[in-house]
């Protein structure tokens, strides 16, 4: 994938889907966490009043009265059958006593029942999913049978003491003093005359121990304890979290469309400096190498541009001495070229005059023109690194001192002195013919152009060789272009002896062996040329 775009849609995009889909989920979950526990709040509470009932039956009260809004749930729901509230219980007895809400319905017991809450999830047989808690349940401190006592004080008075009753309730079970009702019929203002003329629920009935002949016979026997569970549908619970679901969905899915468009927008909007800086880099030809890209860039893209300008800025100086080159080389070769064709003017027109003398002026001319080809056919051979390096043993100060022969001559016309402070056992692992290329062009630049009855020193050290004369009229600001093709200073332009390539050459032989070769002034004015192995 070669698209920067296409690269960040691909991990952008399914990051954000990952994101979203992790806040929907942790949502969804946070919300079904809240509204279960808020579920199993409620189920705890209605063990309460089902406890009450229960063992105010088992006391001896034959039509226990709860209110009908207890802590704020509907009691009552027990009598409906499509309430979806119901519950069970059972002693060791096995007996069984239900709300009548489950009709034919039977609650299976759970095994292992505590004083600790268990909760599940159950399918009841007609299809309804409940959440379900089951608990043991303990008769209180100082019950006795009939005496209806839960624990110190009174147990709930009997009669139609109703607002004695209610206060009782609340203060036993912490509910709401509200309207009472007998679980199983009507209010009792409805009723006329309390405990008479009403049929007690299944449920109800079916609490009240019987003799032989099937006729209750009043009384209740002590049970230990009593497993009961209570259940109520999640129908509302489970549309509540069906419906969030799908809004979250729904959300989710117009939150991902959005975030592609706006991503892309976004994209767009972010790319658009760097298909700026494509197109005005296509603008850019040989003709305007002097073209520079703006600094005012995002923070990403201004190094991008800085090394751009830096580029073009080495491309331009290359051209420049490219052009400088042409225009040197072509001056190098004007002057031999045009003293070869005066000479042969000549010896057409007097070929009586032709003598010796004129003939070796011209082999003079061309073995100029020989070297400078050769050096610059040299040259282009070691910049290309075509030029293969051929290593071996060479004494250092047998080199230098052989090298220096074809140049004293000129030095000694010059009154120059050399002097050579050099270990005659001191030997490198290099190319001899390149490092000859070298310590040549050196020494040879040394003699010619070194102020005359000047002292040359040359020294060598175990990875360094240096050759210094006085600097003379020259300037650090020569000593960059000293290494360039075809460069001369202007008052030795008219030595025709010279091409200017020799340092140019020296320099590149350094590099093929990978040698680093400089120039420096120093302080006491002294040029120095040091070639140093690394």
């Amino acid at each position: 994938m070669k698209s920067i775009r296409q690269r960040l849609l691909v991990w952008l995009l399914p990051g954000l889907l990952i994101l979203w889909g992790a806040a929907g989920t942790a949502l969804y979950f946070s919300v079904k966490k809240g509204l279960e526990t808020k579920f199993d709040s409620e189920l705890r509470e209605l063990v309460n009043p089902v406890r009450f009932l229960l063992w105010a039956r088992y006391s001896g009260d034959e039509r226990p009265q709860v209110p009908g809004n207890f802590r704020g749930l509907d009691v009552h729901a027990f009598e409906r059958p499509d309430s979806g509230t119901y519950f069970q219980s059972w002693d060791k007895r096995k007996r069984i006593e239900k709300s009548e809400s489950l009709g034919q319905i039977d609650l299976d017991r759970w095994p292992s029942l505590t004083e600790q809450a268990k909760f599940q999830n159950l399918t009841l047989p007609n299809g309804d999913i409940v959440r379900a808690i089951g608990m043991e349940v303990r008769p209180p401190p100082g019950f006795r049978r009939g005496g209806g006592r839960f624990g110190p004080g009174p147990g709930p008075p009997r009669g139609d003491r109703d607002g004695d009753r209610r206060e009782w309730f609340g203060r036993e079970f912490g509910g709401p003093r509200g309207p009472e009702r007998t679980v199983g019929g009507p209010d009792r203002e409805e009723r006329g005359r309390p405990d008479r003329g009403r049929e007690r629920p299944e449920w109800d009935r079916g609490m009240e121990p019987r003799g032989a002949d099937g006729r209750p016979r009043g009384g209740y026997g002590r049970p230990d304890e009593i497993d009961v569970v209570v259940a109520r549908s999640r129908t509302e619970i489970d549309q509540t979290l069906t419906m969030l679901l799908g809004g979250i969905t729904f959300s989710g899915l117009i939150a991902i469309l959005a975030s592609v468009v706006l991503v892309r927008i976004a994209l767009g909007q972010g790319l658009a400096p760097l298909e700026k800086v494509g197109e005005q880099a296509r603008r850019i030809d040989a003709s305007s190498l002097q073209t520079r890209f703006p600094s005012d860039m995002p923070d990403e893209l201004r190094p991008i541009a800085e090394a751009l300008n830096g580029l073009l800025a080495r491309i331009e100086d290359s051209f420049e001495r490219e052009r400088r080159f042409s225009s040197d080389i072509a001056h190098e070769l004007r002057t031999p070229v045009a003293e070869l064709k005066s000479m042969a003017e000549v010896a057409i027109k007097w070929p009586e005059q032709a003598d010796a003398e004129n003939y070796e002026e011209v082999r003079d001319i061309s073995d100029q023109m020989q070297a400078l080809i050769e050096n610059l056919l040299m040259l282009a051979r070691l910049e290309k690194g075509k030029a293969q390096v051929q290593l071996s043993e060479v004494k250092i100060g047998d080199l230098v001192k052989s090298c220096w022969q074809p140049f004293a001559e000129k030095a000694k016309a010059r009154s120059l002195v050399i002097e050579f402070d050099l270990n005659s056992d001191q030997t490198w692992k290099t190319d001899d013919k390149l490092l000859r290329v070298i310590v040549s062009n050196l020494l040879s630049n040394a003699a010619e152009y070194a102020p005359e009855k000047s002292r040359l020193i040359c020294t060598g050290r175990d990875q360094q060789l240096t050759l210094a004369n006085p600097a003379g009229d020259l300037t650090k600001d020569d000593l960059s272009p000293m290494f360039e093709r075809l460069w001369r200073q202007d008052k030795s332009r008219t030595d025709s002896s010279h091409s200017g390539l020799g340092l140019a050459l020296a320099r590149s032989c350094a590099d093929a062996m990978e040698m680093k070769l400089d120039a420096e002034i120093t302080r006491e004015n002294q040029l120095q040329f040091s070639l140093t192995r690394t």
